[in-house]
């Protein structure tokens, strides 16, 4: 029996990039881009993380402090 996962971008061998997170929002990936490179402009390091119990996540940062996250 195949089980579904609850998570979307849950494989830690698939990095989010541009492609895999087309894949996965569609037309709303253009709307990320965009965000990801508002906070870029802002000074802020976004990241991405694989994590066992919840797939990916992105961390922003400035300098070492977390200002949020989302995935």
């Amino acid at each position: 029996m195949v089980t579904e996962s609850k998570y979307l971008l849950d494989d830690p061998e698939v990095f989010p990039d541009e492609g895999a997170l087309k894949e996965v929002l569609g037309p709303a990936c253009l709307a990320l881009t965009e965000l990801l490179d508002g906070f870029v402009k802002l000074g802020l390091s976004p990241e991405w993380r694989y994590y066992k119990d919840g797939g990916w996540l992105c961390r922003t940062t400035h300098k070492k402090k977390t200002t949020l996250w989302y995935g």
